[in-house]
C-alpha cells in the first residue's frame, strides 16, 4: 500500500484489554465488555505510558465496540486526553462476525469450517458478517484520513494513537506491507499490546509488533 499522506506519520495501534468474549471463548462479542484482567493490563499500559511518555501532541482515536472504549478511557491518562478528545471511529472495530456474534469457537470452528476458512482464506464470509478484506478496506480508509482529520483540527500533528482489534490490526499490516494472506492468522496479538507503524516519504515502516513491556507475565526477554 502506497504512501499518499502530505506529512509523516507515527501511528500506534493499541488493542484492547482482555474482554469477556476472549475469557470466554466467545466468537465476536459486540457488547463484550473488559474482564478484570483486562482492566489491570489497561492500567498497567497507562502506568507505563506515564513513565515513558508519547509525544504530547497527537490525536487520539479508539472503536466504538465496549471493550476498546473502556481500554481508551483507562489509558487516557497516560496518554494525556481528556475523554472528550478522544474520536470514536466506527471503522476500527472488530470483523463483524453477524450470525455467527456471540457464540462459542468450540461450536463454529469445527473441522469442516476449517476446510472452508483454508478455501476462501481473506474472503470467507460469515453468515450476516464481513471478510477480511472487508475489514482492510475500512481500515485503509480510516489511515488515509489522518491528514483529512488533523487539517480539521488545524494542527501540524503527526502522531496517532488507535486503540482497536486484534483482526483489524493484522490486516491493516497486511495491506501496508503486503504481507501474504496466510501470515495474517499467524501474527499474535497479545490484549493491550502496542503496534508502532511510521508512514514516511521512503514508505511503511513496522517499528515493532505486538509489544508489551507493561505486562508482568509478558515482559521483553
Amino acid at each position: 500500500m502506497k504512501h499518499y499522506f502530505t506529512r509523516d506519520w507515527t501511528i500506534y495501534l493499541i488493542r484492547h484489554g482482555e474482554s469477556t468474549s476472549n475469557a470466554g471463548g466467545v466468537i465476536g462479542g459486540e457488547q463484550a465488555s473488559l474482564t478484570d484482567k483486562g482492566v489491570v493490563q489497561a492500567k498497567a499500559l497507562n502506568n507505563y505510558l506515564q513513565q515513558y511518555p508519547l509525544p504530547h501532541a497527537k490525536i487520539v482515536c479508539t472503536s466504538h465496540l465496549p471493550r476498546a472504549m473502556q481500554t481508551a478511557l483507562l489509558i487516557s491518562d497516560g496518554l494525556r486526553v481528556s475523554a472528550n478528545e478522544i474520536i470514536i471511529d466506527p471503522r476500527l472495530c472488530e470483523i463483524r462476525r453477524g450470525e455467527w456474534d456471540g457464540l462459542s469457537q468450540t461450536q463454529i470452528y469445527t473441522p469442516e469450517q476449517q476446510k472452508e476458512f483454508a478455501l476462501y482464506d481473506m474472503d470467507f464470509r460469515s453468515p450476516g458478517g464481513e471478510s477480511m478484506h472487508d475489514v482492510g478496506t475500512r481500515m485503509r480508509s480510516w489511515i488515509y484520513d489522518l491528514d483529512v482529520c488533523a487539517q480539521r483540527q488545524q494542527s501540524n500533528v503527526s502522531t496517532v494513537v488507535a486503540v482497536t482489534h486484534g483482526i483489524a490490526t493484522k490486516v491493516l499490516l497486511q495491506r501496508i506491507f503486503n504481507l501474504t494472506p496466510s501470515y495474517v492468522w499467524l501474527v499474535g496479538m497479545e490484549n493491550t499490546s502496542v503496534t508502532k507503524i511510521r508512514a514516511t516519504q521512503r514508505g511503511w515502516h513496522l517499528d515493532y509488533l505486538n509489544r508489551t513491556p507493561h505486562l508482568a507475565d509478558r515482559g521483553l526477554i
